[in-house]
């Protein structure tokens, strides 16, 4: 099973859950905002979920994309926490495989940030959150 086939199963079962009034958090306060629930969901499918070989393919090729040539609109407003989570998850596998590759993922990664930063596009906080989590790794 794919990484997103899992991940929409997960919110499938959260989401009916959450409808059916039996979706608690931690505390035992029930779930009253469906965007709290899929939060959960999501971070469940992040912590159960596995990745499989395509996935990473389809990963990286977006990541590169991301990294190298990225002329979306979103980008030019902000950079996206989403791709730089994957540009993460792609250097915790190279980091097993090929460190080097590793390196110049995460390389490549921060001169991306430097010149959005440079041109004034907003970074947000949680991205340097990342940066500081893959700076131990490496």
């Amino acid at each position: 099973m794919s990484y997103d086939e899992c991940r929409s199963k997960y919110l499938r079962l959260i989401i009916k859950e959450f409808e059916q009034g039996k979706l608690k958090m931690t505390n035992d306060k029930k779930v009253k905002n469906k965007k709290q629930a899929i939060a959960i969901a999501l971070s469940m499918a992040q912590r159960k979920c596995k990745y499989t070989q395509k996935d990473y393919k389809q990963i990286e090729d977006k990541v590169m994309m991301f990294l190298k040539n990225d002329d979306r609109k979103i980008s030019k407003d902000r950079v996206p926490l989403t791709n730089v989570i994957e540009t993460k998850l792609l250097i915790k596998k190279y980091m097993k495989k090929d460190k080097n590759k590793a390196k110049t993922l995460y390389k490549l990664l921060l001169k991306r940030i430097i010149s959005a930063g440079a041109k004034g596009i907003k970074i947000n906080e949680n991205i340097f959150d990342e940066l500081n989590e893959l700076k131990k790794l490496l």
